[in-house]
């Protein structure tokens, strides 16, 4: 049970450091106002943080836009006024803060999986999930050096 509290709190450190990572993202458009036809629809969306995601992973905006209910022209537009003006340094560390939740997440899965099944989490799975986190945080350190 100590585990399954203390991968949740991970979770949610690092989902709120990719939020706080878009929002500054967001903050650097064009500062037009929101709503009505020409608004900011994908700034708006419920799921921005996931379409940020998707348009930095490079899915294509037609899927996109079908997925979530946007014109393409909506999701190009937000693409230009806040998405592209990240840097690659910025672009990597969305993308490994990702990589951090989604392992948390995994954790968690697999605890309460075999907290259900009335056992405990296989070492192995929950080693292998540790060794992923651990070669993303390698990575994403060894990037920051980079800006140095």
């Amino acid at each position: 049970m100590r585990n399954t509290v203390t991968a949740s709190k991970a979770l949610e450190r690092a989902s709120d450091s990719l939020q706080k990572r878009i929002q500054a993202l967001k903050a650097r458009g064009t500062g037009r106002a929101g709503g009505g036809h020409g608004g900011r629809a994908a700034c708006n969306h419920q799921q921005v943080r996931v379409i940020n995601e998707a348009v930095i992973a490079k899915v294509p905006l037609r899927l996109l836009a079908k997925t979530y209910g946007m014109s393409i022209a909506a999701l190009s537009r937000h693409n230009k006024n806040h998405v592209s003006h990240a840097t690659f340094e910025q672009r990597a560390e969305v993308m490994l803060d990702r990589l951090l939740a989604k392992c948390a997440e995994l954790e968690v899965q697999a605890l309460e999986t075999a907290e259900d099944a009335g056992g405990e989490a296989s070492d192995e799975v929950i080693g292998a999930i540790d060794d992923l986190r651990q070669e993303v945080l390698v990575v994403k350190n060894s990037s920051r050096l980079w800006l140095i």
